[in-house]
């Protein structure tokens, strides 16, 4: 039965011939034989894996500065929702939220925006006070300061 795929011919070839006393022995090879050498495979190898390490160091980096940049755009959004809270309680709006510690500026923030395990240190802001507050990600590495004004 044929198929389409043709196989290559095989050929004996002789590698080496070794005398024992009088009579010579050959030592057949497949000379159609292919295939890598173990120095070209450990050389991709290696290649593969300075490839791995590479793309592993710069994932890291990308990591922490996706990181960073989320904390910076939380803390500018504490210090808006800050800024709209303190206007509200200057006209005497319902809707103001008493603050009187950093941690209560998050309760300002918009239904949109959450604190996604982020935390706030805890400084007390007296009334109509400017405070620098520090929000830290919750990586326990990427942090970012917002001020609080205290209502």
């Amino acid at each position: 039965m044929q198929t389409g795929v043709r196989l290559p011919e095989r050929r004996v070839v002789t590698v080496c011939k070794k005398t024992n006393g009088n009579a010579a022995i050959n030592y057949p090879r497949v000379a159609s034989m292919r295939g890598f050498s173990l120095l070209e495979l450990i050389m991709v190898m290696v290649f593969v894996g300075i490839l791995i390490a590479v793309v592993i160091l710069k994932f890291a980096d990308v990591t922490t500065q996706s990181n960073q940049a989320e904390i910076d755009a939380l803390a500018s959004a504490l210090t808006a929702s800050s800024a709209k809270n303190y206007s509200l309680s200057l006209s005497g709006s319902p809707d103001a939220v008493s603050v009187s510690n950093c941690t209560d500026v998050s309760s300002a923030l918009p239904e949109s925006e959450s604190m996604g395990g982020n935390t706030i240190n805890s400084l007390v802001v007296g009334t109509h006070a400017r405070v620098s507050c520090t929000v830290t990600h919750s990586d326990a590495v990427s942090t970012a300061n917002f001020i609080a004004v205290g209502t």
